[in-house]
Order: C-alpha cells, then sequence, then structure tokens
C-alpha cells in the first residue's frame, strides 16, 4: 500500500524555486497550449453562445434596450472588457478572429496557472501532467476558440486558487470577485474555498464524494479521464493532507454539475468545463500513481521500466490529441 501513496508535500518543496529546466518544460507546455488555441481560430462559425456575446458587445450600454437591461449584465465583466477592447482599437475589428483572441489566450493562461496552483497540492510531476491534460482536452480548446465568458472565469478562479495558496489572500478575494462577475458558475471556487473551513470529518466525506460524483460523471460522459478518476476514488480514503487540500479545491466537479442542473436542465459541457480543470488534476495524480506502481513491479533496466510506466500517460495525452 505504501507505493500507492501520494507524495507527502512538505514546506520545503512548497517553496522550491524553479530550476531552469522545470520553466523551460513548463513553457513548452504553454506554448502548445497557446498555439492549439490559436490553430485556425478565424475560420469556425458563430456559434449560439457567440450571438450572445456580439449582441452584448454591440448594444448601447444604457436604455430600455440597452446592455444594462438585459441578463448578460448581471456577469457584466468579461463584456464590458471585450467592449472596451474593441473601442480602444487593441482589437483592430469586431471579426470572428479578433473577438475571439483574447477568449485563446485566457484559455492558454490556464495551463500555467494550473501547474502552479498544482505544485505545492500533489507536487511537479503531476502538476506538469495536469497542464498537459488541461492543454490538450478538446473540451478547453473548443471553449477558448469562442467568445465563452466562462473561459475567462476559469482562469481567474484558478488564479485566485493559486493566490489563496501563496497566501496572497486579498488579491485572491478580488480575483474571486472578477470571476463571480464573469460568468454565471464563476463563483464556484469561492464555494470550494469556503468548504476548506468545515470541520475535518465534512472535509473528508466531500472529498470523497467529489471523488466519486467525479468518477461517475467522466463514466458518464465516455471521458478519457474516467479511469484515473475512479482510481484516486479507491485511494483517497488513505491521502495525505496535502492531496486531501487538492481534493477540497477540487469539489468545483460536483458543484458546476449541480449548477448545470440547476440553471440549463442538463450538465452542459460548457458548464462542465468549470470542474475540467480540477478532473486534470484528479488524472494527473492518478497517471503518477500508475507511474509509481508500476516502476516499482516491473523488472528490467531503469530506462525501460521508466518508459513501460510513462505508457499510461502517453496513452491518454495521445488520446486527447487525437480528439483535439
Amino acid at each position: 500500500m505504501s507505493s500507492l501513496a501520494p507524495p507527502v508535500v512538505t514546506a520545503d518543496v512548497r517553496t522550491l524555486r524553479w530550476t531552469r529546466a522545470q520553466f523551460v518544460a513548463l513553457l513548452a507546455i504553454t506554448l502548445l497550449a497557446t498555439l492549439l488555441r490559436l490553430l485556425r481560430i478565424e475560420q469556425w462559425s458563430w456559434s449560439e453562445a457567440e450571438a450572445v456575446t456580439w449582441r452584448a458587445i454591440t448594444l448601447p450600454l444604457a436604455g430600455a434596450n440597452g446592455f444594462f437591461s438585459t441578463s448578460e449584465s448581471n456577469t457584466p465583466a468579461v463584456y464590458l472588457g471585450l467592449r472596451w477592447l474593441c473601442e480602444s482599437g487593441w482589437l483592430p475589428s469586431y471579426g470572428e478572429g479578433w473577438l475571439r483572441l483574447p477568449f485563446a489566450f485566457a484559455g492558454a493562461l490556464a495551463v500555467p496557472v494550473l501547474a502552479l496552483l498544482g505544485r505545492p497540492l500533489v507536487g511537479l510531476p503531476a502538476a506538469l501532467a495536469a497542464a498537459v491534460l488541461l492543454a490538450l482536452h478538446p473540451m478547453h480548446l473548443a471553449a477558448s476558440q469562442s467568445t465563452q465568458p466562462l473561459v475567462v472565469a476559469v482562469t481567474v478562479q484558478l488564479l485566485a486558487l493559486a493566490c489563496w495558496l501563496r497566501p496572497m489572500r486579498v488579491l485572491a478575494i478580488a480575483l474571486l470577485v472578477l470571476a463571480a462577475s464573469s460568468a454565471e458558475l464563476g463563483f464556484t471556487a469561492a464555494v470550494a474555498l469556503a468548504s476548506m473551513r468545515l470541520p475535518v470529518r465534512a472535509r473528508t466525506f466531500l472529498a470523497q464524494g467529489t471523488a466519486v460524483i467525479a468518477g461517475l460523471y467522466c463514466l458518464l460522459s465516455l471521458d478519457v479521464l474516467a479511469w484515473p478518476v475512479v482510481l484516486l476514488a479507491g485511494i483517497g480514503a488513505t491521502c495525505a493532507t496535502p492531496w486531501r487540500t487538492a481534493i477540497g479545491l477540487a469539489t468545483t466537479v460536483p458543484l458546476t454539475i449541480a449548477m448545470g442542473f440547476a440553471w440549463f436542465g442538463v450538465a452542459t459541457p460548457i458548464a462542465a468545463m468549470v470542474g475540467l480543470p480540477g478532473l486534470c488534476l484528479f488524472a494527473a495524480v492518478g497517471l503518477q500513481q500508475m507511474f509509481e506502481v508500476a516502476r516499482a513491479a516491473l523488472p528490467g533496466t531503469r530506462r525501460l521500466v521508466t518508459v513501460a510506466g510513462l505508457l499510461p500517460a502517453a496513452v491518454t495525452a495521445t488520446w486527447l490529441a487525437v480528439d483535439t
């Protein structure tokens, strides 16, 4: 059982600076995410959600038929920001490619931020693996190539969680407010942080429930991340304190599903995207545990055993890349 235990993250590891090789690896993953999100970004047809965004940024602000009389004004931050970018000349036109560009960069930024958030919780290898999964995930890629305010809200929430752990609490709270004013589901990270104030037994129950719900959601949606999530659901009860914290932060997964049902009648893919970084974190740690088990159990030379242990992660990344 000791081989299945996740790494215990000490204070020294939490404060360890990034080496040049680690920084280059993160930079390469970020570059990959950016290139994928910029690829043919101007060639997609307008979607219904993008029509809503177009209407929100072209209406007059005031008046009976103005922007502030619409439901989109309840979460105005992204719409007002995009309007300012267009009116100030930072975006030279209202064409599809230009309007989608800020959202593509916001989606790409979520990838390194997830690594920065995950490192003090689950260690560097799992954090980088989670960043790769998010960089390649077709759901996040498709949303990043559209004018979806939720893409911005997800990135801002990840930034808020990373600041909260540093700790930079004032900045984290400001970012949580910004996320809540950017999209309807932009406040789920605040609820997840509030859940960390619960008693230990309640947090443990919530952590295990999160893993089970995430696994069921993945299985029902036939998502490629299903099997590492289910693996973690089985070993979650024996995990160390840092991993319990990571699971607590990932409670956005069941919250998103519940809110998706409440607002949309079904857990739509775009609503489930709020929980996608948490699912990537689950899956990355599951893949890391599989690697450790394989390395401990397989005979052979060290290089051969390392390659064999990395096969599950390679299969997962390849599957996501093909779907993308």
